[in-house]
């Protein structure tokens, strides 16, 4: 079977397959959105008949999951269970949308109460439902009416497949919608309804967590009779939540948030709505109970409390001693102490939830992790991994923690998604052993380089799949490493990386010639080349009189725009003499005259726009970490455990979560929330 390649009058390509053909080629250039896709606009009668295509055991299979993955905003998971997958395309087999359908939901009020069966009657009749998980139009298919188009003729499909794959007729289907980013106007158009709303919970480790984020439940009717079919005769109840009478843990924790006391200089208050102030203890408590599962005792969750409460405060000193004097007493410093050293609650747990949350507020398909090492002063040598060595801070050799931290940024957000301390290679030396016992290091950790750890944490992010994005922004101490960007590059991600102002560089790629014997020394070997033409150092380049700059309004100051002028260009990497792969050079002249030099692994075929936007991004994590040390504790700690440094900058990360999610309900005119910072804001003078 035959890729066809039509060359549009823009020079754009058509992607499209011949025949339902499985071309992977094709599916995997959709799948890494690379180049220029010609946007599908037309009246829908020229697009029919649609074809849906099975894709389950089949070779399209993992490109569905990797649509779904990079083009849906909730990505892909593993669905258990009978599940049934379907690529959609064209009458001309263009690629237009991907659905898939899994079994019915095992516990929904609304949909139960509607249905009117027992627990006994729905586990035996499950079988006849399935619930609509995924589905996705692709975003360059821009045709009206095509979505409950494909919903109701995709029913239809459904119906035969499901019986003819699992044995079971289908009687009902169901699908949630999130009510802020979709109102569900496809599914109401192909004769959907609305029963309510979830309760607000999520399946976890074998039950259920409060996420807060209530779904609204649409329902299809496939069989009128459905319900004496199944055997239900209990009429319809509106879903309507019961009162119920508070244990005594619900009714003491409103109690412990009482006093707020916050730090008047974490936010921009005027820019939130006033009701903020009435709001905001209430806010933190549905917050803090996200977390609840982790802790098994009552005095667990009253310390978690008052220690991110006295983060959020505006005690000077935000380390234990500080935060318990505040709000518990000097009796209850040890217990404190105890809590963040000691008590057996599940930080990891904690993480975890954690991450999935930040990732339902800020990921999108425009994001970009970013990596960076912070240092915090220490004067004793006792501190889990201090040591001589170069501190941020201050700029110059001393003694220091350091940890290197993985963030995550895009136009809906930023944050903070893992760290990990950095603990130099003479910790593990016989020398410090009983250090490493004192300070409770965990047997399983090894020495592994800032740039190892940083390759770690970005793994792991990916492999636990909740932020989406192609880009990873780093600084010149990461961006400099060659090795460090290639491995970046072998996860098949892009980077945009800070380098040295003397790192070489070809314009254009020199030819290798043989190596001349000079008449002294060792004769060189006869297969010895070198380049032809001499490489240029970065500054070289930005002097350069040909050079094109670009103009471009960073933010607005307080004196008028920030503006700043950027050049990009092709170049070659030098490797020790040995020319190597192409790269994009970006160069950054600020209002001073000072210039910043980046590279980037991106297509030649990127614009110029999207590099001078990701160079925008790439500040967030130092802006969490300015944030976090000015007004929220993060050099503060004086624990000196491994467990204790985890858990303070694990409070700290829920810290700066919570601001921003105060600032996505509550900011004034503004339906999303774009960055905290105005820097993240860019637009060309024209």
């Amino acid at each position: 079977m035959q890729t066809q390649k039509e060359p549009s009058p823009e020079g754009k390509e058509e992607l499209s397959i011949v025949n339902n053909g499985l071309n992977m080629k094709l599916h995997q250039a959709i799948i890494r959105h690379e180049g220029k896709i010609m946007p599908i606009t037309c009246n829908l009668s020229a697009l029919l008949p649609l074809k849906f295509q099975i894709v389950k055991g089949s070779i399209l299979d993992p490109c569905w999951n990797k649509i779904i993955n990079n083009f849906h905003y909730l990505g892909y998971k593993k669905i258990p269970g009978k599940r049934i997958k379907y690529l959609i395309y064209s009458r001309d087999n263009k690629l237009l949308s991907a659905i898939g359908w899994k079994a019915g939901s095992k516990m929904l009020l609304c949909r139960d109460r509607y249905i009117g069966w027992s627990p006994t009657c729905r586990d035996n009749s499950l079988n006849h439902i399935a619930t609509n998980i995924r589905f996705l139009i692709l975003p360059w298919v821009r045709v009206l009416n095509l979505a409950s188009y494909i919903l109701s003729h995709n029913i239809r499909i459904l119906q035969k497949d499901w019986f003819k794959r699992y044995g079971d007729d289908l009687y009902f289907l169901e699908t949630f919608i999130d009510p802020k980013r979709h109102k569900g106007s496809c599914y109401k158009a192909a004769n959907w309804f609305s029963l309510g709303k979830t309760k607000g919970y999520s399946k976890i480790r074998g039950g259920y967590i409060y996420h807060g984020h209530p779904k609204e439940v649409f329902v299809y009717v496939i069989k009128k009779d459905f319900k004496e079919l199944l055997g239900c005769t209990v009429p319809w109840e509106p879903c309507i939540s019961k009162p119920r009478t508070k244990s005594k843990l619900e009714g003491m924790l409103p109690m412990l948030f009482q006093n707020m006391e916050i730090n008047p200089k974490l936010i921009n208050w005027d820019e939130l709505l006033p009701q903020v102030y009435d709001e905001i203890a209430d806010e933190l408590l549905n917050f803090h109970s996200l977390f609840h599962p982790a802790f098994k005792r009552y005095e667990q969750i009253k310390s978690s409390t008052t220690y991110l409460k006295g983060l959020l405060s505006d005690v000077e000193r935000k380390h234990v001693e500080g935060i318990a004097l505040r709000f518990e007493g000097p009796d209850n410093v040890r217990g404190l102490q105890k809590f963040m050293t000691d008590s057996p609650w599940d930080d990891k747990f904690v993480g975890e939830v954690y991450r999935k949350e930040l990732s339902g507020d800020i990921s999108s398909l425009d994001g970009m992790f970013t990596i960076d090492s912070s240092e915090n002063p220490k004067k004793g040598n006792e501190s889990v991994g201090v040591s001589r060595q170069y501190c941020g801070n201050t700029g110059k050799i001393e003694n220091c923690q350091s940890g290197v931290f993985l963030g995550y940024a895009s136009s809906l957000g930023y944050g903070l998604v893992d760290t990990r301390l950095y603990l130099p290679e003479k910790w593990f030396s016989d020398e410090y052993r009983e250090k490493r016992i004192k300070c409770r290091i965990p047997n399983e950790i090894t020495f592994q380089t800032k740039h190892e750890i940083a390759l770690e944490l970005l793994k792991n992010a990916q492999k636990e799949n909740l932020f989406k994005g192609k880009w990873v922004g780093v600084d010149g101490f990461f961006g400099s490493n060659s090795d460090f960007c290639d491995a970046i590059e072998n996860m098949e991600l892009l980077y945009f990386a800070g380098i040295r102002s003397n790192q070489l560089f070809w314009l254009e790629k020199p030819q290798m010639i043989p190596v001349q014997y000079q008449g002294r020394g060792r004769k060189p070997h006869e297969d010895t080349l070198k380049p032809d033409t001499s490489a240029q150092s970065a500054i070289q380049i930005a002097s350069m009189e040909t050079l094109k700059w670009k103009p471009v309004i960073l933010a607005d100051g307080a004196k008028g725009p920030i503006v700043a002028q950027f050049a990009a260009l092709r170049v070659i990497r030098n490797n020790e003499g040995v020319p190597e792969k192409e790269l994009w050079l970006i160069l950054r002249k600020d209002e001073d005259g000072k210039i910043h030099y980046y590279v980037s692994n991106a297509p030649k075929s990127i614009g110029v726009d999207e590099l001078i936007r990701v160079s925008t991004i790439r500040w967030t994590i130092e802006q969490c970490f300015e944030d976090g040390k000015k007004h929220l504790g993060m050099d503060h700690y004086e624990q000196r455990t491994w467990t204790a440094w985890n858990r303070h900058m694990l409070f700290v990360f829920l810290a700066i979560y919570f601001l921003l999610r105060l600032r996505i309900k509550y900011k004034k005119n503004s339906i999303e929330y774009i960055a905290s910072n105005k820097k993240a804001g860019i637009s060309n003078i024209t």
